[in-house]
């Protein structure tokens, strides 16, 4: 008698592992939307120098080097959300988490700074962010959030290499 086996195979996770708490609804590559919650979020753009002019701010030096992510976000719902840098963060291939910087919008473009924003229902914002990450960083990816207060919602973006 022919016996029959079901083998299940699990995809292999190109993201960080959830911290436990939070609920990661997809991961997208660049230039793709991601959806988490009412925001949509596109990545246009990674660049990764070695350090940061301004016109009215010295020149600044990374340790490592600066991850630049430029891209748009857009409210689908029907209210306002408060969103920016903060909802943003880089993960390397080890796991380790990198906030913005401080004080990179005194290296942004003015229309694209991203502290705390407020973003209308229906509107899409352009928005830059900075992150400083050491030398050995890969495979890095961009976790970003929903814009609800208490909400651990995300999407992960690979920022490709």
């Amino acid at each position: 008698a022919a016996q029959t086996v079901a083998v299940t195979f699990e995809p292999k996770p190109i993201a960080a592992p959830p911290r436990g708490d939070e609920e990661i609804s997809q991961t997208i590559k660049l230039g793709k939307p991601g959806t988490t919650g009412n925001l949509v979020w596109t990545i246009r753009k990674v660049s990764k120098p070695k350090r940061l002019t301004a016109e009215y701010s010295e020149t600044l030096e990374a340790q490592g080097f600066f991850v630049i992510v430029e891209g748009t976000i857009r409210n689908r719902g029907r209210q306002s959300l408060h969103v920016g840098s903060g909802s943003l963060t880089v993960i390397d291939d080890k796991g380790r988490e990198f906030e913005a910087l401080e004080d990179g919008y005194f290296y942004v473009l003015d229309n694209k700074s991203f502290i705390f924003e407020q973003i209308n229902p229906g509107l899409k914002r352009q928005w830059q962010v900075i992150f400083e990450v050491p030398k050995n960083a890969k495979g890095l990816l961009l976790r970003v959030g929903d814009g609800e207060l208490f909400s651990d919602k995300n999407v992960i973006i690979d920022l490709g290499e």
